[in-house]
Order: C-alpha cells, then structure tokens, then sequence
C-alpha cells in the first residue's frame, strides 16, 4: 500500500510540476526590426561618422536544445541608409549619402528564464549585395539581445532590444576598417 501511495503521489507531483513549465517547441519565425546605425571615424580626428537608419527583414528557425537554453539562425536581409556630412580639409561642405544591402546569418544561443524572458548571443555572417566597395561591411559581428516572448499553442511572439557589430572581422578593408554598429527594436512572430 505505501508503495502505491507513493507512486500516486509522484505522479501527481510530477503532473503539477509539468503544468507549471511553459511547453516550448521549435519554431519558425518572420522578424523585423529598425535599428539606428553609425559607422565610427576614430581614425581620423575631427572627420565625419556615418549615420543611418536600418531596415531588417528576416526568418529565422528556432530549436530548444535544453529547458533553458536554445538556439537561433536563419536569414536576415538588411537595407541601409546613411549619410555623411561635415566640412573637408579645404573648408567646403560635403553631404555624401550611401544605400546597401546584406545578408546576414546569425548563429545564436538562446538562454530562456522566468518563463518570458530570455538572453541572445553570438556570432554573425554579413554579405554584401550590392557593390559599394566603399561602404562594405561583409564579415564576422557580433549580436547580443535581452527581451520577452510569448509561447501559445501554435504560435510564439518575440520582442526585444538588440545591438548588433557588424563586421568585428572583416572580409574587406574599406572606411576605415570600423565596424557598423546596429541599435534596435526586433519584432518576430513565429509558428510551433
């Protein structure tokens, strides 16, 4: 009898524990994001930085790889827009503008906690589409995010804060050798 007693117990303590843990599952997801981007001079003093805004369209594959850690890739397609302006050595004012587009592919890990919440980071791949040499930022960066997301029963919501180093190593030495910088909001809805 005391054996059974425990074994009921045990199921129905296990049962409890279960419904207290979100059920998450694998997910595919369509991101967007906005971020304000800068492009550093820090090697020249005085020179102008470039300035811009970001657009990012993406789709991503999330997979559980434990109950509090994950991971995140897929393809995300950039479009960018910056300027530049100041004055130049001989006293007349430039306004230069600058549009490109990448691809990039992230390859994250995810570290979920408080059951809404969770921590990104880790390594990108950015690819130039168009041929600015001048503006090329294809390389090696770096990614980092905190926020929130939502699991229901066939679909996941994400938003969160990032920051994004583009090419921490670059694949080419243009402007500089500076890495853009990427500061922005994502959002992503996703299907389980």
């Amino acid at each position: 009898k005391l054996l059974l007693l425990l074994f009921t117990a045990s199921l129905l303590t296990q049962q409890a524990y279960a419904q207290l843990i979100p059920e998450r599952r694998n997910s595919i997801s369509v991101n967007y994001a906005i971020s304000s981007s800068i492009i550093p001079n820090g090697n020249l003093i005085g020179a102008a930085s470039l300035e811009g805004l970001t657009h990012t369209v993406g789709i991503s594959y999330y997979r559980d790889l434990s109950y509090a850690f994950g991971f995140e890739t897929g393809l995300r397609y950039t479009m960018l827009n910056m300027s530049s302006s100041g004055i130049n050595g001989s006293g007349q004012s430039f306004d230069r503008k600058f549009n490109d587009g990448y691809i990039t592919l992230p390859i994250l890990v995810e570290y979920n906690f408080l059951r809404y919440l969770f921590a990104q980071l880790g390594p990108t791949v950015s690819m130039q589409v168009n041929k600015n040499e001048y503006m090329n930022q294809s390389g090696i960066g770096l990614w980092g995010a905190f926020g929130g997301k939502i699991n229901g029963k066939n679909m996941t919501f994400k938003a969160y804060p990032y920051y994004h180093s583009q090419s921490v190593i670059a694949f080419s030495k243009t402007y500089g050798n500076q890495s853009l910088q990427n500061v922005g909001f994502n959002i992503g809805i996703g299907y389980t």
